[in-house]
C-alpha cells in the first residue's frame, strides 16, 4: 500500500513508475496521529493515515498473549476506534494482564478444526475476515505467523511438536483467542 497526498491519486496512477503499485490510496498529511502502548510488551498499536474525505483515522490496539486491551487514555473503549482529526493528536492504548487465555469469540462464530490437529488446521469465520493468525507455544513464544485476509484459512501445522498451543486470531471484529492441540 502506498499513501499519496490528497487529490493526487490520479497523477500517481498515470505515472509509469508509480503505477506499478497495486494499491495507491490518498491520505491527508497535514495532521499527525501518534499512537502508543502503555507497555509495548503487553500490546502494540497502529493508526491508519488520516483520510482525505472526512479527516478520519482508525486506531487499533493489538494485545499480546495474556493481555487485553482495556481502554484508550481518554477513557474510550472502542477497538478499533475511528477518530475525527482536526489537529496533531496522540493516544495511548491501555492494556492489562489477564490471568488466563480467554476465548473472546462470544458469538462462537469462528470455527477452528480439527482440534486436535495433526498436519492441517482449518478456520472459518462466516462472513467476517480473518486478518492474521499467530500461534504461540505454552511459554508464550511465537512459533507461527500467517497473514490471511479472508474468511477462511488452512494452516500447515506439521512442523509443530505435539502439545498445547494458543492462537491469537486478528479479525475485522477484534481479536479471538483459541487453545489448540497438535497430536503426533
Amino acid at each position: 500500500m502506498v499513501y499519496v497526498p490528497c487529490n493526487s491519486k490520479g497523477l500517481y496512477e498515470a505515472d509509469t513508475l508509480w503505477n506499478k503499485f497495486a494499491h495507491i490510496e490518498e491520505a491527508l498529511f497535514d495532521f499527525t496521529v501518534n499512537v502508543q502502548s502503555n507497555n509495548s510488551v503487553w500490546g502494540r498499536v497502529k493508526a491508519t493515515p488520516v483520510d482525505c474525505e472526512e479527516n478520519n483515522a482508525t486506531l487499533t490496539a493489538l494485545p499480546d498473549t495474556n493481555y487485553r486491551f482495556l481502554k484508550w487514555n481518554d477513557g474510550n473503549t472502542d477497538n478499533p476506534r475511528t477518530i475525527k482529526v482536526h489537529a496533531d493528536t496522540s493516544f495511548t492504548a491501555i492494556f492489562e494482564y489477564v490471568n488466563s487465555i480467554v476465548d473472546m469469540d462470544e458469538g462462537n462464530t469462528l470455527i477452528v478444526y480439527p482440534n486436535p490437529a495433526a498436519t492441517q488446521l482449518s478456520m472459518e469465520y462466516g462472513n467476517y475476515i480473518i486478518k492474521e493468525v499467530i500461534i504461540y507455544d505454552v511459554t508464550g513464544k511465537e512459533v507461527m505467523h500467517k497473514v490471511v485476509n479472508q474468511n477462511q484459512a488452512s494452516i500447515d501445522v506439521s512442523a509443530l511438536h505435539g502439545g498445547i498451543y494458543f492462537m491469537k486470531i486478528y479479525t475485522e471484529k477484534g481479536i479471538i483467542r483459541k487453545k489448540i492441540q497438535i497430536s503426533r
